[in-house]
């Protein structure tokens, strides 16, 4: 669908229909190569936002990243390493 809608195809079904297996592989080369689309243009426009809030931040505060600006995007909470006793503890229901 986004390779249709970036080319301007209204119907992906006979798009798809009339591209060759070698072309869509050259599509898919392509992308690694240049990416393109919506998650391209938004993580362009974060990292616009990202240098705007640093600009204006206040001296010695924490500088932001582009990460800071994508719409939906959420940190990766690493999960607490337990030792064998805690684990037994947590799942044996002991304290």
């Amino acid at each position: 669908m986004r390779l249709a809608l970036k080319l301007g195809q209204c119907d992906a079904d006979h798009f798809l229909r009339k591209l060759s297996a070698s072309q869509l592989l050259e599509w898919f080369r392509f992308a690694e190569l240049e990416p393109f689309g919506a998650r391209v243009e938004q993580m362009q426009t974060a990292g616009l936002r990202a240098q705007v809030a640093n600009y204006l931040r206040k001296k010695g505060s924490e500088p932001f990243t582009a990460q800071d600006f994508v719409l939906g995007y959420k940190p990766q909470v690493q999960p607490k390493q337990m030792s064998v006793e805690e684990l037994y503890r947590r799942f044996t229901g002991q304290s």
